[in-house]
Order: C-alpha cells, then sequence, then structure tokens
C-alpha cells in the first residue's frame, strides 16, 4: 500500500506517538467513583454477591462486573491500578490493534484488490485508534475510567475481534473459531444497552440481505455458507446476552435511579446535559483539530494505493459506504429513542461512543477513497504534511500532558499512603487532605470539604478507612 516504501515509515512514528499515549494513560489511570463503589461491594458482598446486588438493584452487565471482581480479586486495589489493570487494559487494547489490522487488511484486499502486509495493516489500526481518541465527545472517561471501559470500550473491542474471524479465512481449528467467536458476540452483548441494541439490529439487517439476496429463505440452505454461519452465530450469542442483561430487575430499575440522579446531581454534569447539548458537543470540540489533522495521513494512505481501476474500486466503496450510513443510523435513531423514551432526554455524553466508532469509521473510508481518487499526484506532498504538522501536533501534545497524569497518580497516590498511614486514628475524628493535583487528560477522584459526600465516604471504604476524610479547606 505505501508506495514508495518510505511513506511507511512517514507514519510509522505517527502511530508510535499514539502508542506513547496510551502506554501512559493506561498506567496513570486511578479509581475513580464508580471503581472505588464496585471495589467497596466486592469487600462487602463478595465475589458473587456484588454480581447478585447488580443483577437486582442497578444493572447486570455481568461480564464488565465479572472481569472487575476477578481482577480486584487477584489484587488490592492499589496493586490492581500500579499493575494488573493497566496490563489487562494493554492486552484487550492490542486485541483491538490486531483486529482492526486483521479487518483493515480484508477491506484493503476487497475495495482495492490491494494485498496489505501486517506492518501496514498494524500501523493503519493504530493512527484508527489514534483518530478515534481525539474524535470521542467523552474521552476522558471511554479512555481513562476503568469501569466506563468495561461498559463501552471493550464491548466496541469484542465486537471489532468477533466481525475479524468472521472474515477470517481460516479453514482449520472450525470449531475452535466458532467458539472464540460466540464468545465475543456473548461479551459484546453484555456492554451498553443502546450499543447492543444496534448491533443487534444491524446484523438483523446483515441476515436479512443476505437471504433476499440469495433468493430462498430457506434457513438450512442459508447455514450451509460459511459467511452466514458466522453470522448467524454471532447473533444467536449477542441476542442470549442481550437479553440476560435487558431483563434484569436491576437493569429495568436503572432509568430510575439514573433520572433521580440527574434531580439530586450525583451523577455530575455529564448526566445532566440535554440530547441537544450532547449532538453539539459530538461535532464541535477542541480536539477536533487533532481529527482534521489526522485527515492528512488517511489522504495519503488513500492516495498510496496505485494498482486498480478506479471503476473497479467505485463499486465496492459504495457497498461499504452503505453499510457504514446503516450502522450510523441505526445507533443514533436507537440512542435518540433511548435518551428520549427512557431518560427524558438526560443521557451521559459516554453513551454517544457507538457513534462516535462508525463516524469515525465514515471519516476514515471517505479520506482514504478522496485520496485515492484525486490525491494520487500529492503522495510525497500529503506525507510531508503529516510530518510537519500532525506529528509536532502529537509531540506537543504528549509532551504536555504526559507530565500532568504523571504527576496527578503520584499525588494520588501519596494521598492513598497518608490515609494508611492514619490507620489507627481516632474513628471520630476527620483527616483533612490536601488537593490532588489536575488529572489532565484522566478522570480525576477529588474528594470533597463535606464530610458527607459520596465521593468521601465510597472511597474511604475502598481503602478499608474506619475514619471521615475530608479536603483540606
Amino acid at each position: 500500500m505505501f508506495k514508495p516504501k518510505y511513506l511507511g515509515y512517514a507514519f510509522l512514528p505517527v502511530a508510535l506517538a499514539v502508542l506513547v499515549l496510551i502506554l501512559f494513560i493506561a498506567f496513570s489511570m486511578r479509581p475513580a467513583l464508580d471503581d472505588l463503589g464496585l471495589v467497596s461491594l466486592l469487600k462487602e458482598k463478595g465475589y458473587l454477591g456484588s454480581v447478585s446486588y447488580n443483577y437486582y438493584n442497578f444493572n447486570f452487565r455481568y461480564v464488565s462486573l465479572l472481569i472487575f471482581n476477578l481482577l480486584f480479586s487477584i489484587a488490592d486495589i492499589n496493586l490492581a491500578f500500579d499493575y494488573l489493570i493497566p496490563i489487562f487494559h494493554l492486552c484487550m487494547l492490542s486485541v483491538f490493534i490486531f483486529s482492526l489490522a486483521k479487518l483493515a487488511i480484508f477491506a484493503f484486499e476487497k475495495v482495492f484488490s490491494y494485498s496489505c502486509s501486517l506492518f501496514e495493516g498494524l500501523i493503519s489500526s493504530i493512527i484508527f485508534i489514534g483518530t478515534l481518541y481525539f474524535g470521542t465527545s467523552q474521552s476522558i472517561e471511554i479512555w481513562t475510567y476503568f469501569t466506563v471501559i468495561l461498559y463501552y470500550l471493550y464491548p466496541i473491542i469484542f465486537t471489532v475481534a468477533g466481525f475479524s474471524l468472521i472474515v477470517s479465512s481460516i479453514k482449520r481449528n472450525i470449531i475452535w473459531t466458532r467458539s472464540l467467536l460466540f464468545l465475543c458476540f456473548l461479551f459484546a452483548g453484555a456492554g451498553v444497552e443502546n450499543y447492543s441494541i444496534g448491533l443487534l439490529l444491524f446484523l438483523v439487517v446483515i441476515i436479512l440481505s443476505r437471504l433476499i439476496k440469495t433468493g430462498s429463505w430457506d434457513i438450512k440452505n442459508f447455514l450451509n455458507n460459511s459467511f452466514d454461519q458466522k453470522i448467524t452465530i454471532a447473533f444467536a450469542s449477542l441476542l442470549i446476552s442481550a437479553l440476560f442483561v435487558y431483563f434484569a430487575p436491576g437493569t429495568l430499575n436503572r432509568p430510575n435511579i439514573e433520572n433521580q440522579m440527574v434531580i439530586t446531581n450525583l451523577a455530575g454534569e455529564a448526566m445532566s446535559r440535554s440530547t441537544g447539548e450532547i449532538l453539539f458537543n459530538l461535532i464541535f470540540q477542541k480536539r477536533s483539530l487533532f481529527v482534521l489533522l489526522f485527515l492528512f495521513v488517511w489522504l495519503a494512505i488513500g492516495s498510496s494505493i496505485s494498482n486498480l481501476k478506479v471503476t473497479d474500486q467505485k463499486v465496492e466503496f459504495k457497498k461499504i459506504i452503505f453499510w457504514i450510513l446503516i450502522v450510523l443510523s441505526i445507533f443514533l435513531i436507537v440512542t435518540l429513542l433511548i435518551s428520549m423514551l427512557v431518560f427524558k432526554g438526560n443521557i451521559p455524553l459516554r453513551a454517544w461512543f457507538p457513534l462516535n466508532f462508525v463516524a469515525t469509521l465514515f471519516f476514515v473510508v471517505m479520506a482514504v477513497n478522496i485520496g485515492f481518487l484525486y490525491f494520487k499526484k500529492f503522495k510525497i506532498l500529503l506525507s510531508s504534511l503529516v510530518l510537519i504538522s500532525l506529528l509536532p501536533a502529537l509531540v506537543y501534545f504528549n509532551f504536555v500532558q504526559i507530565p500532568v497524569m504523571v504527576n496527578y497518580a503520584r499525588s494520588y497516590d501519596s494521598r492513598i499512603q497518608k490515609m494508611k498511614l492514619n490507620e489507627n486514628k481516632d474513628p471520630k475524628k476527620v483527616l483533612f487532605l490536601a488537593p490532588l493535583l489536575p488529572s489532565g487528560l484522566i478522570v480525576s477522584s477529588e474528594i470533597s470539604s463535606d464530610t458527607s459526600r459520596y465521593i468521601n465516604k465510597i472511597m474511604a471504604s475502598a481503602y478499608g478507612i474506619n475514619f471521615p476524610i475530608a479536603l483540606q479547606p
């Protein structure tokens, strides 16, 4: 794809800058409000008891709960956030990168008849993740808040991994591949509800289109095709998992709880924004400039593809755009309906992340196609623009933000150490703590000067502290 070959090396520094940012975010994350709440619940009720509590009282995104409880059963909260969670998170992101690379290799072969190398696929997938990060409307939660990562980001990773298995042409180990596919969509179905509903509808559309294309509604004949078998397995496992989540008593009761949280201001600013404000923020945000700079990379990638007739490419391209627009429409309609009918217009900004993902995919596909059609003569110029605009911007961004995140993590660790040193303190006497340093790109867990606030109580409970804590006045 990268022709001349040195174009790939122009994109490599961009990919490395994205990886450095991801690495420091992973090791700088510290427990936020919901993380502390789940740790406290785990201590109080045990592994299965805490899952059961969520089943009956709040939500039953069971895969996320089981993963969370497993990690915090292996290590205490300090060790978990210092080592275990960053390593686990980076492993999940590695699955994301390799699955995206596999899909990129498939797409370039399908659309451009180009045999993309693994190196090119990996570079493309890492740059895609960078584009997605800067295009995420609530990146501080989606990418740095571990509980939210479990609910929102990991289901998309499982889905991407599942689709990479669907397009796979592996003939051996069919049972193993089908089992992995089943698990991927089982896990995806246990995430946030608007995502699983949208994904279910998308798979229904695919199945119906395949049945219409064959001109026969004979299910037995339909399942003779390997691709159709995989799609059916994906749909069945997703449906089972999603229904398991939807009809849990806690899930059915959660809208009332979260609407009350908006009224009492327990859920914070993100929960109190109207749907109109959220849609505005999806499009207009300060970091959109980075997304525009990533445009140069995708235009350059498209311009470097030169071994296909334009007429052949247009047919496959139109098909991909058609399916992306279908997915985008499904997620937009589902999220709007849930926002207006279930949450009375008050929905967390992070709930729009599925649209961020599909919109980023649309942006990337369009940019590659435009580069292929109109910028073949400017591939060197576009690559130069990447090196003189996006790369310096990313390096500067990392240079400014990474020390902020690291210093925040250190200040948080110092606070916990001070709390632990006062374990034998008078349980009635308040321990006043200095303010945390600014957290930058990651979620802050700053407490209040009011000892009765939930964040103060839950932090003390999660760390086994038996005395009140408060922010130093």
